[in-house]
């Protein structure tokens, strides 16, 4: 009888196979045409940047994109492992994130009326709701992915990343226009609001393009808080899943520099007036080569020895911005810093999906998350002290540091 039901739903994801993968890749278009608008990478640190100098300012960004909502990825893995309908689920959490990036953009209105104080903490706060809303609806997002995407898997997320990277041009391309014909901090209320449309595009695709497959109620498992510890602890006593957690977990002291790669070449020699949006069609060109060579590399070689490519790549990258200011080699550095983050985001999705069971693959991030967690608030929250008291150099240094234990670490891993 189980079997039959098995077979029963394989035949309805075939049934609905293209139709899902083509949603999907709408759903990527729209939500990284937002998304881009609005990197934490790019625009997000030159937003903040011309409010506050402090690099302990600058360095909450990190703190919220990575430590906050991995934190709050824990309650997706309840959501997700008991969920029915992981895309009424999934449709619900954005709703949410879409708001506070409307918060974000409603801000803006009140720079230059009010103190800076005022604008950083209306900000913040929405941006603390953003990050969350994100840390809860990632893993269940990838729960519902993985229920339409059940085979070639690692090819889908390819073309996943590189549509979503196609978008990011259009965006980048947008970016530099406005920042060219606007001033501060009109530029940055356009772009926030075009963000905000592409992202509620992506939900639209989502409500209605995806057709999940039916879930078999009797072998799904009810989830409560108390029962977290031991999964948790099942999740990452799979050694392979375990030793992925660790190198994760290492990345975190190096993902906290990325807010500081576009403030350290913006002080370059000749840095033109739309820098911000050239930076991000730099970012976004290498993202697309490096998605799909991500994935060509994660189907041929696995997502172990994927990531110590990334690591020794981020080791150069991280390496380079420590040594420099130059522009030009600023735009490497940032390139580099798009393969790594693009490719690190694949093995992820990769590792959950393909090491755990369909219906746990929320857990697994959200336990590869949690332990990541405190590494990447406290790395995060270092950072800004010690760019502030000494140099951006030294950051990007202990970056450097942290990509090679991650290449090494990983090569050790791989043998086994």
């Amino acid at each position: 009888m189980g079997q039959t039901a098995n077979n029963s739903v394989t035949e309805y994801k075939e049934k609905y196979y293209r139709r899902n993968y083509l949603s999907l890749l709408i759903e990527g278009l729209c939500f990284n045409l937002g998304f881009y608008l609005c990197s934490a990478s790019t625009v997000m640190p030159a937003y903040i940047s011309q409010l506050s100098s402090s690099t302990i300012v600058l360095s909450l960004i990190s703190v919220m994109e990575y430590g906050v909502a991995n934190v709050a990825s824990i309650f997706s893995g309840l959501i997700g492992i008991n969920s029915r309908h992981p895309k009424r689920d999934t449709i619900l959490i954005c709703f949410t994130q879409r708001l506070g990036l409307f918060a974000i953009a409603l801000s803006t209105f009140i720079v230059g009326k009010a103190s800076v104080q005022t604008v950083l903490v209306i900000f913040f706060i929405a941006y603390f709701i953003n990050c969350v809303s994100y840390g809860i609806s990632s893993p269940v997002f990838y729960q519902l992915t993985n229920s339409c995407i059940y085979r070639d898997t690692g090819k889908f997320y390819g073309m996943y990343h590189t549509a979503g990277s196609l978008a990011g041009v259009v965006s980048s391309a947008l970016l530099t226009y406005f920042m060219g014909i606007y001033v501060f901090p009109k530029n940055y209320t356009v772009c926030f609001f075009l963000g905000l449309l592409g992202q509620l595009g992506s939900t639209l695709s989502l409500t209605i393009g995806i057709k999940e497959a039916p879930v078999d109620l009797s072998n799904q498992e009810h989830v409560s808080v108390k029962d977290l510890p031991r999964l948790f602890k099942e999740a990452l006593s799979n050694r392979k899943y375990g030793q992925f957690t660790i190198l994760y977990a290492i990345l975190g002291a190096a993902q906290f520099a990325l807010p500081f790669y576009v403030v350290r070449f913006s002080s370059a020699e000749g840095v033109p007036a739309n820098y911000v949006g050239i930076m991000s069609f730099v970012y976004l060109i290498a993202s697309i080569v490096a998605a799909r060579v991500s994935g060509v590399m994660i189907d041929k070689y696995g997502f172990m020895k994927t990531m110590v490519f990334l690591g020794a790549l981020g080791f150069v990258g991280a390496g380079m911005a420590a040594l420099t200011t130059n522009l030009y080699v600023g735009y490497a550095v940032y390139a580099i810093s798009a393969a790594c983050t693009i490719g690190f985001g694949m093995t992820e999705s990769v590792a959950a999906s393909s090491i755990g069971e369909e219906n746990r693959t929320s857990l697994y991030l959200s336990a590869s998350r949690l332990c990541a967690a405190p590494i990447y608030i406290a790395a995060s929250l270092c950072s800004g002290i010690v760019a502030q008291y000494t140099s951006m150099s030294t950051v990007f240094f202990i970056a450097a540091a942290a990509f090679a234990a991650t290449a090494i670490l990983g090569a050790r891993f791989s043998r086994e």
